[in-house]
């Protein structure tokens, strides 16, 4: 029943997209619309989405239409989200913002565009449980279970089985992996997000990698593992985000961070790309070595 939903998802986005389109660029024409529609709508099989860059771009400079944008699409997924549940799925879905601010009531909280940080970018509407960082306990009794023939979860563990926090995520882990079975972890990421309020002199972290990355550095710090946390600045045209180059890690992470990077690629996916081929060349002429034994070299 949540596939068969997932697949009407675009047909369902396609109308509503297509108003607030009119309603936002009255003189649009129709032929640029449906450009949008197609670019805008991703039609992936899990992970339906409404992707805000291409409306971002015919919105120039203007970040009070921006936001604007962002809030009609935000209402126009909670709208496709509610649908669902008046289909007897309440208990199925949730909406995925990226980049986020953390989240407040069981919802992850929109961020909203300013003149230095575009903000939020796509909304997702994911199956509920289908986060990174349960998807990351999943891979690990999977790799375990093939390397070890034994499944520290059990074989048939699903996403919806892992534990909602991380605290009970590396209990989970330390109860069932022993130190001996856990293997080096690499994570990578380029959605991270911390802001500061001005008001409360309070950050909101949030960003769609940091909590799967965070479960990694805590899994390294818990079994005292060399777990390396990587970050690839995708703000060179990928997406609008802070740049590194630009401004540092200003919006990204701060020294008050738990969350702490072992590498980051300024120059973006490439030079991770370039990067990852060259340590695989390494380990293919080293075979005899240890993988971690290149990570930080």
């Amino acid at each position: 029943d949540e596939l068969n939903f997932l697949s009407k998802v675009p047909n369902l986005m396609k109308p509503r997209f297509r108003q607030i389109i009119k309603e936002l660029f009255p003189d649009m024409q129709n032929e640029m619309i449906n450009f949008h529609l197609s670019k805008s709508i991703c039609d992936t099989k899990f992970s339906p989405t409404i992707n805000f860059n291409s409306l971002f771009e015919d919105s120039k400079d203007n970040f009070e239409k921006i936001k604007v944008i962002q809030e009609r699409l935000e209402a126009m997924m909670k709208s496709i989200l509610a649908e669902a549940k008046s289909n007897g799925l309440e208990d199925s879905f949730f909406l995925h913002i990226s980049p986020n601010l953390g989240t407040k009531d069981g919802m992850e909280i929109i961020k909203r565009a300013k003149p230095d940080d575009i903000g939020s970018t796509d909304i997702q509407l994911l199956l509920k449980g289908a986060v990174k960082d349960s998807g990351v306990l999943f891979l690990l009794n999977k790799y375990i279970g093939e390397k070890k023939n034994k499944y520290p979860f059990g074989k048939n563990f699903n996403f919806r089985d892992a534990p909602k926090s991380i605290k009970e995520k590396i209990e989970l882990c330390k109860k069932y992996i022993s130190p001996k079975d856990m293997p080096l972890i690499i994570g990578v990421g380029d959605t991270i997000t911390s802001q500061k309020n001005s008001k409360n002199g309070l950050f909101s972290r949030g960003g769609s990698d940091r909590s799967f990355l965070e479960l990694i550095q805590t899994i390294g710090y818990e079994y005292e593992t060399r777990n390396t946390i990587i970050f690839v600045d995708s703000s060179q045209g990928e997406v609008f985000r802070p740049s590194t180059r630009l401004t540092g890690l200003r919006g990204i992470t701060d020294e008050e961070d738990f969350l702490k990077f072992d590498l980051i690629f300024q120059n973006g996916h490439k030079e991770y790309i370039n990067w990852f081929k060259n340590i695989a060349n390494k380990r293919y002429k080293s075979r005899n070595k240890k993988f971690d034994d290149y990570i930080l070299n």
